[in-house]
């Protein structure tokens, strides 16, 4: 077969996303996730540096093993642990980093080529995006980091796969309700995708004694479907959570693993409508195109979407009814006669609903009974027009899985096993708020720049809704997102699209007794 990936059965992305690090940036901001190539870096190996434009620069880094290591998505873990850890990570012997020293600052290629030769024998080098590098499409590639941040991209690595139960399969403490009551269980969450002729899917933690789900846009064999399972992003499942709440007002999970089952064919995979930029980076390894970067840009913790949400907060009291409005108007209103002004303010309501957002200033330049239009207009606008902006309408948090690496719960776990016995706690993989699943949403924190790796929060949702000005809420999302930012909440906006007709797609195979 050769190298073939397994991508997002929600989204239809690939889970391999490699970023070129900026000259700024550390080591551990740059990683390439297909390992034919770099691993931890993305290399120039495949490609010819004289063709980089202005601003590319090259750094210097001596030559692992690229079948030896274990990826970890955003860890480069350059130096080592400890003696074993070195010689089984990189399988060189004592004294090659005093013999073959890397050259960790970026420099212009020129001038690497000029003070160091034998490069191909002992030493790779790294690629480091200037603003117009073009190096995304090409194999081995990545997306420049100069458009795409580490906050934006956090979690496009993370697979989670919906497992069939086996029999005597029984519920524990961290399980969701659809876990609990349905056919399928969330497996544990892995940072790499391996082709399909490799070694095979492995995640962590084990759930219900699974730790290899075998992963699969397509039944291959038809003996063995009750063995595959459903890959997904977890912040796409998240995503068709708030879909299938918004249509049908429940988390339908079976709509989704019914949908997969059925159309599990080569066929339907390849031609459900996707959106164009995926269909044109969806080869045998994924195109970075440029351009595209908001394909893999986290659609649930939105960089910026918190302080802008913060910012058309009410000052006033939220409880200021049109009725003080209303007083006032009375007075001007009998001097002109205005044919709406005799209208009650509820019938008003109803028709600046049947409205377009855009019309709202024509129709408050036309009439004094619409001068002051109510927030919850422009709120019921959003929900109407935005039903992906969930933070308008939702009390659904997300789940803690959407918010973690695979690298991070290894890591807990490993830092709770090396502390004394004595500070030992029994602490949960999941915390109490994934146990109780109360949908509670709690605010999203301040935006942090300097850290991608800052635990995210388990909902970024607002407390209060009737204090929002939503209006301005929906003219500087507008703004923003014409002006190429948030792009989370672009790509936010094509999932959406994609679970609605996941979810369109169920509901014809349940009025056709297939579902």
């Amino acid at each position: 077969m050769g190298y073939s990936e397994v991508h997002c059965h929600i989204c239809g992305v690939s889970f391999n996303i490699s970023r070129i690090r900026t000259p700024s940036e550390p080591r551990t901001a740059a990683w390439s996730c297909t390992r034919l190539f770099a691993g931890t870096y993305v290399n120039s190996r495949h490609y010819t540096r004289s063709n980089c434009p202005p601003g590319c620069m090259v750094a210097l880094r001596a030559r692992r093993n690229p079948w030896g290591f274990g990826l970890r998505g955003y860890a480069d873990r350059v130096e080592p642990t400890s003696a074993h850890d070195s010689a089984t990570r990189d399988e060189r012997p004592p004294g090659h980093e005093e013999m073959f020293p890397e050259q960790p600052d970026p420099l212009p290629a020129d001038e690497i080529d000029r003070r160091f030769r034998g490069i191909g024998v002992t030493h790779e080098l790294e690629h480091i995006a200037g603003p117009d590098c073009s190096y995304g499409p090409v194999a081995g590639g990545g997306y420049n980091g100069q458009n795409i941040s580490l906050q934006e991209i956090r979690g496009c690595n993370t697979v989670q796969c919906l497992v069939r139960k086996p029999s005597g399969w029984e519920p524990e403490d961290d399980d969701q309700e659809f876990e609990k009551s349905g056919a399928f269980f969330l497996s544990g969450l892995s940072d790499y995708m391996p082709s399909r002729d490799g070694p095979g899917l492995s995640v962590f933690p084990e759930r219900h004694s699974c730790t290899q789900p075998k992963a699969e846009n397509i039944f291959w064999s038809e003996s063995r479907r009750m063995e595959y399972a459903l890959p997904f992003h977890t912040t796409c499942l998240e995503i068709f959570k708030q879909a299938s709440v918004h249509q049908h007002g429940k988390i339908d999970i079976k709509a989704l693993t019914g949908w997969w089952e059925l159309e599990a064919n080569e066929t339907s995979f390849q031609h459900f409508p996707r959106d164009p930029a995926v269909l044109e980076a969806r080869n045998k390894f994924w195109t970075h195109n440029p351009g595209a970067e908001y394909l893999v840009v986290n659609p649930c913790h939105v960089p910026g979407l918190d302080t802008l949400l913060t910012s058309a907060r009410l000052r006033r009291d939220s409880c200021q009814s049109a009725t003080t409005t209303e007083t006032r108007r009375s007075s001007e209103d009998t001097i002109v006669v205005d044919p709406f002004s005799v209208l009650p303010q509820e019938v008003r309501t109803m028709i600046l609903l049947q409205l377009e957002f855009e019309d709202m200033t024509n129709v408050q330049l036309s009439s004094r009974a619409f001068r002051d239009i109510p927030d919850t207009v422009f709120h019921n606008l959003i929900i109407r027009d935005w039903p992906w902006m969930w933070e308008a309408w939702s009390k659904l948090g997300y789940s803690i899985w959407a918010s973690k690496s695979s690298e991070e719960l290894e890591e807990a776990v490993e830092s709770q096993r090396r502390q004394p016995e004595s500070n030992h706690s029994d602490i949960p993989l999941v915390p109490d708020e994934e146990r109780s699943n109360n949908g509670d949403a709690s605010e999203a924190q301040r935006d942090d720049e300097n850290s991608s790796k800052k635990l995210m929060p388990t909902a970024g949702f607002l407390q209060n809704p009737h204090a929002t000005d939503w209006r301005k809420v929906r003219l500087d999302i507008s703004r923003k997102l014409a002006g190429n930012q948030l792009k989370g909440l672009r790509n936010r906006q094509r999932i959406w699209k994609d679970c609605q007709e996941i979810l369109a797609r169920a509901e014809k195979y349940r009025s056709e007794g297939k579902l």
